[in-house]
C-alpha cells in the first residue's frame, strides 16, 4: 500500500516478524490499538502472600534471570489450604496458582516455543512437536494439574468438566482478592478488575523454560486479539496515509494514555511492576500456527484440562490436518507473487 511502512516504529515490529509469509503481511497491528497491549498474556501474584510464607521475591528472581517454570513450580506448590475442611478443592479454598484454560497456549509461547513458525525461506512451518516442548508441558502439566496447589477457574474439579461462564469473573476476583490465590496467570486486561482491591499484587512475566533460554515470551492472546487490514479494493494512496497517522498518532497519544497514564498510573502498585510490563510488551510473540488455527491445535491444547490428552496423541491426531493447511497457505502466498 503506497505511503504504508511498517517499518516506522509506531508500528510493532515484532508483529512484522511473527506475521510475515514469503516477504508479505496482510494484517498487523501496532500504536494505531491497545489492544495487542491489552491482551498480553502475563501474572499477576500477592506481595503480602509472598512474605506470609517466606517465599523468594519474584521481583529478584527475575532480576537474577532464575525466573524459571521449575522455580514457579517449586512457589507453587508451597500454597495449598482446603481452607473449609471440606476435603474438596475448590473456589473456597486458597492456593499458589489461580489459572484458566489458556495458560496452556501461554506457556508455549513463554518457552520460546509455537505451533508454527516462519522458516529460513519465509514458509509457514510446523514446529509443535518435539523433545524440548514435550518436557516443557510435562513439567507445566505437573503445576496446573496438581489440583490442591493450582486451581482453573474455568474447570470443576468433582465433575472434570468445564464451569459456566457466569462463574469465571465472580471467582477469579473474589479468590484474588480474598488472598486464596499467591500467582495469577491472566491477560492484562485483568489488572482494571482489581484497581479498587485492597490485595497489594505486583506484575511479573511467564517464567522460562530454563537458564539457557535467551528471552522471555508472552503470547498475543489470539482469542481476543485484533488487526487492521486493508481490502484489496480498498488499497488506495488515501489509505496508506491515513493509516500512517492514526498509527503515528497512536504512539504519541493512545498509547502513552494507555501505559503510563492508565497502566502504570492507576493501576500498578508498584515501580517494579512498571519494569515487568516493559519485559513483557519487549517479548510478545505472534504465533501464527494459532491465528491461523493449524491443525486445531489450540483449541485442543486449551482442552487438555478436560481431556488429558497426551502431546504425542494430540499431535499424530491431527498432523495430516495441520500439514495439509500449511501446504495451502504457503501457495497462496506464493501465487500473490504472480499476481
Amino acid at each position: 500500500i503506497e505511503h504504508l511502512d511498517l517499518t516506522k516504529p509506531y508500528w510493532d515490529q515484532k508483529a512484522n516478524e511473527d506475521l510475515s509469509i514469503n516477504g508479505k503481511m496482510f494484517y498487523t497491528t501496532g500504536d494505531i490499538t491497545i489492544i495487542d497491549n491489552m491482551v498480553t498474556n502475563a501474572i499477576l501474584f500477592n506481595k503480602d502472600m509472598i512474605k506470609s510464607y517466606g517465599l523468594d521475591n519474584p521481583y529478584q528472581l527475575v532480576e537474577e534471570d532464575k525466573w524459571t517454570l521449575e522455580t514457579f513450580g517449586r512457589i507453587v506448590k508451597q500454597v495449598g489450604d482446603d481452607l473449609n475442611q471440606d476435603g474438596i478443592y475448590d473456589e473456597n479454598d486458597r492456593y499458589g496458582l489461580l489459572t484458566w484454560n489458556d495458560a496452556l497456549l501461554a506457556i508455549l509461547a513463554a518457552g520460546g516455543e509455537k505451533i508454527c513458525k516462519i522458516n529460513d525461506g519465509g514458509q509457514l512451518e510446523l514446529s509443535f512437536y518435539s523433545e524440548r516442548v514435550v518436557d516443557l508441558y510435562s513439567k507445566f502439566e505437573d503445576i496446573v494439574f496438581d489440583q490442591a496447589h493450582s486451581y482453573n477457574y474455568q474447570y470443576d474439579n468433582v465433575s472434570g468438566q468445564g464451569t459456566s461462564s457466569s462463574v469465571w469473573d465472580t471467582n477469579r476476583i473474589k479468590m484474588f482478592d480474598s488472598d486464596q490465590a499467591l500467582f495469577y496467570t491472566t491477560l492484562l486486561t485483568t489488572v482494571d478488575k482489581h484497581r479498587n482491591s485492597e490485595t497489594d499484587f505486583g506484575i511479573l512475566p511467564f517464567p522460562k523454560y530454563d537458564e539457557n533460554q535467551e528471552d522471555y515470551g508472552h503470547m498475543v492472546s489470539a482469542f481476543h486479539c485484533a488487526f487492521i487490514c486493508v481490502p484489496a479494493l480498498s488499497a488506495s494512496p488515501r489509505v496508506g496515509i491515513i493509516l500512517e497517522e492514526l498509527a503515528y498518532e497512536g504512539k504519541q497519544l493512545l498509547t502513552p494514555a494507555y501505559y503510563d497514564q492508565t497502566l502504570i498510573g492507576q493501576y500498578t502498585r508498584d515501580e517494579e511492576s512498571a519494569d515487568m510490563l516493559d519485559l513483557i510488551f519487549a517479548t510478545r510473540v505472534y504465533d501464527v500456527g494459532i491465528y491461523y488455527n493449524i491443525g486445531d491445535y489450540k483449541t485442543h491444547i486449551n482442552a487438555l484440562y478436560r481431556t488429558r490428552s497426551s502431546l504425542a496423541s494430540l499431535y499424530e491426531t491431527y498432523l495430516n490436518v495441520a500439514n495439509r493447511k500449511i501446504e495451502q497457505i504457503n501457495t497462496i502466498f506464493a501465487m500473490a507473487d504472480e499476481e
